[in-house]
């Protein structure tokens, strides 16, 4: 706001300057030697005074010449080319000082001018509002406004009203003297600078708004299409996780039973090889189940483990019981639980679903027989077998995502590389953490809950 009214104010001394300058030379042109004109006064401001003016031509120069006589003192004050308003400074003034000062000075030398060259030739109140309106096109500033000219007995003698401008209660004013010795001015009427910044960026603040609202409208969408795909995300994943655990009980009852009728005596061998077929198919569903099971817990990141005093025993029976029916290769489980009455805080679901991934993996990495030691305490289970054992190199590397151990181009065991990152993700979900020793007599990995 400061700087628009500073340039107004600039506008104005400048067009005054110009408008001066304009009528000096209209009046050297009617010289008739078409010399100059040149005009100098004093800094006396008399507040009495009988006057005369006189117009010399010099056959160099045309000169006026103002004589001021006091009423009081009988003073006689010739003005005469050459003659420059003086200053006295101070010896002491610093530069910031001395610069206001010269400011100054040129200011009084410059009304000093227009008061002489006033004498001649009325200023033209047309001419400058053409040129304070050119200087504020040059500045970028549009401004409508009302130019009326004041003359000494406070009387509008000249008025121009620019652009659109409606004189109101509100407007701001500015007055800009035209002589030193009278009180005539320039008084120019506008509206408040702030209404003037605001209507002159109108166009931006339009466009501004109308792209916020188009910002607005996108970001709301955009949280709205991703609401709806979480929902239908967790939809999709609340599904698999049920199915999956209901999927898993009913597959293992079916292969309970068609093993049971795959060792039944009076069975043909046609029979038996019936048998043996659903009985390979039942365990490929077994471990998509669990592969889907695995890929669905991890995905959720927002799980929430419902933990409850789970009996280690009596759950450790039932999965031993599951994967010596799942095996390929003969099993045998050594369980060692103290006490018998343990319990471990957990999610009973999840904690199968750990402890069967674990068992999977040592049945899978054994040669022709699985040898699997089941050791539990308070906060600890212990799963370890007597299998292939895994590299140093890759065991920082087990428990990542999709990472299997390297065989070369053996492709004996299958699988996606999901079940230790699924336990391991688990475990944090419960506050615990997996460890992992190996060598090449066998491979032990714990569950570890924090107390």
């Amino acid at each position: 706001m400061a700087e628009t009214r500073r340039m107004i104010e600039d506008a104005v001394d400048m067009a005054d300057n110009q408008e001066t300058s304009l009528r000096v030379e209209m009046l050297r042109s009617d010289n008739r030697l078409h010399g100059e004109i040149s005009a100098s006064a004093s800094p006396y401001v008399d507040t009495a005074y009988v006057e005369s003016r006189t117009l010399k031509d010099t056959g160099h120069s045309m000169q006026f010449e103002l004589r001021r006589r006091q009423v009081k003192h009988d003073r006689r004050d010739t003005l005469s080319s050459g003659k420059a308003a003086s200053t006295t400074t101070r010896p002491n003034a610093n530069a910031a000082d001395g610069l206001a000062g010269m400011e100054e000075m040129v200011k009084v030398l410059h009304r000093s001018i227009r008061s002489g060259v006033n004498l001649f030739m009325s200023p033209s109140a047309q001419r400058f509002d053409s040129l304070f309106t050119a200087r504020l096109s040059e500045s970028g500033l549009w401004l409508p406004h009302l130019l009326e000219v004041i003359d000494d007995h406070g009387m509008v003698t000249d008025s121009i009203l620019s652009g659109d401008f409606v004189v109101s209660a509100h407007d701001d004013h500015y007055f800009y003297p035209l002589d030193n010795d009278t009180k005539a001015a320039y008084r120019l009427t506008y509206h408040p600078v702030h209404s003037i910044v605001l209507h002159q960026m109108a166009g931006i603040l339009l466009a501004s708004a109308a792209i916020l609202l188009v910002l607005c409208a996108a970001f709301w969408y955009l949280i709205r299409t991703i609401l709806r795909q979480k929902t239908l995300d967790e939809m999709k994943s609340d599904f698999t996780n049920n199915i999956t655990h209901e999927l898993k009980t009913p597959i293992a009852v079916a292969y309970a039973a068609n093993d049971a009728l795959l060792n039944f005596e009076d069975a043909s061998e046609k029979t038996k090889a019936y048998l043996r077929i659903s009985q390979e198919q039942l365990k490929q569903l077994s471990g998509m189940v669990e592969q889907i099971l695995s890929m669905s817990m991890e995905r959720r990141k927002t799980l929430v483990v419902h933990l409850e005093d789970v009996v280690v025993a009596p759950l450790m029976e039932q999965l031993m019981q599951l994967h010596r029916l799942k095996a390929d290769k003969p099993v045998v489980f050594s369980l060692d639980i103290e006490p018998q009455t343990l319990c471990i805080q957990a999610d009973r679901s999840h904690l199968s679903n750990m402890v069967s991934n674990l068992l999977d993996n040592a049945i899978k990495y054994s040669k022709d027989e699985a040898f699997v030691t089941i050791r539990c305490r308070k906060g600890l289970i212990e799963v370890t077998d007597k299998g292939i054992g895994i590299p140093e190199a890759a065991l920082g590397h087990i428990f990542e995502k999709f990472y299997r151990v390297p065989q070369g181009n053996r492709h004996d065991v299958k699988g996606y590389g999901l079940g230790l990152y699924y336990v391991k993700c688990m475990m944090e979900k419960h506050g615990g953490r997996v460890e992992a020793e190996s060598t090449e007599q066998g491979t032990t990995i714990r569950l570890i809950w924090n107390a």
